[in-house]
């Protein structure tokens, strides 16, 4: 029973809950790392964990960087030159702002400010790779067409690519993944089926709340 009897639904809350036991256990943090990866894999070592990771904002505080709207730009578009034309084209998914994906116009200032805001729930690293994951419980997944990057998912996504190339990481392999449950009423996939698409999620890495437990538990 949560504080004075009200149950507290928030996903951060469920996150930090079944998360908490990985900390502290590097076997956990390695099967969840081993469970992530297709089983031809070699096995994970040190793998680290955080949870609410804002790396682009952290990254730019530490080195000290401000100016960098033309540098993130001409990243973005070169590792998603044509990002924009198939998320548009996708069902589902929405483009109302001549913005949207689109890098070319101004400085990058405002796809700067996007990439520095970016919160991803869980990540974990090894030596080769880095997981990324997004936690739901009850509510969508987000999309905003004020921002230039409007999708949730995507928009971790070209973060965390942006940030492994800056870092001089790109050997390092990208593994997003979900943790969800059935959609509720109301929800849909479409974010996730573009993910699947683009060969940057694997179907196999939506993981279920009671699957996290299960590793977390080594059962």
């Amino acid at each position: 029973m949560g504080i004075l009897g009200i149950t507290n639904r928030t996903e951060n809350w469920k996150t930090a809950r079944y998360f908490s036991p990985f900390f502290t256990n590097q076997s956990a943090r390695t099967r969840l790392a081993e469970r992530l990866l297709p089983s031809a894999s070699s096995p994970p070592s040190e793998v680290k964990l955080e949870l609410y990771w804002k790396g682009m904002r952290d990254y730019l505080h530490e080195h000290k960087k401000k100016d960098d709207g033309q540098v993130f730009s001409d990243l973005y578009q070169r590792l998603f030159p044509d990002l924009r034309s198939k998320v548009c084209s996708t069902d589902g998914l929405r483009c109302p702002d001549c913005k949207n994906y689109d890098s070319s116009t101004g400085d990058g200032g405002e796809l700067r400010n996007n990439l520095v805001n970016t919160e991803i729930d869980i990540v974990l690293e090894s030596k080769t790779h880095l997981f990324i994951g997004e936690a739901k419980h009850e509510s969508r997944f987000g999309a905003d067409g004020n921002l230039v990057l409007v999708h949730q998912l995507i928009r971790q996504y070209v973060m965390a690519r942006i940030l492994v190339e800056l870092q001089g990481a790109d050997d390092k392999e990208l593994v997003p993944f979900v943790v969800w449950d059935k959609p509720q009423r109301g929800q849909d996939p479409y974010q996730l089926k573009f993910m699947i698409k683009q060969g940057w999620l694997d179907n196999r890495n939506i993981l279920s709340w009671a699957e996290v437990k299960k590793l977390a538990r080594g059962s």
